[in-house]
């Protein structure tokens, strides 16, 4: 788990990510650990707004962040490549 500072049209913003071995997928950890990470930016660190870019195929992390009330936005060109932007502000 880990938060980074991005930058997308020269805007910068706070990234959650997570990564679990594939031994560990389907069991609820993904949810768990985004939670996690949107809790503690908005209610401890007091971020405005969070990210979470994900890969179009990952179609198990898009449904974690829709549940979780992250909107898509838009499609962004990542280190790894086109990703999906998702986002949620503090409410």
């Amino acid at each position: 788990m880990a938060e980074s500072l991005q930058s997308y049209d020269e805007q910068p913003e706070v990234e959650i990510a997570y990564m679990f071995a594939e031994t560990h997928w389907g069991k609820g950890l993904g949810t768990k650990a985004a939670k996690v990470l949107m809790h503690y930016g908005f209610e401890e660190l007091k971020f405005p707004r969070l990210i979470c870019c994900i890969e179009a195929e990952n179609l198990a992390s898009i449904k974690i962040m829709k549940n979780l009330g992250m909107i898509l936005e838009k499609e962004v060109d990542t280190r790894e490549g086109p990703e999906l932007l998702f986002a949620k502000s503090r409410s």
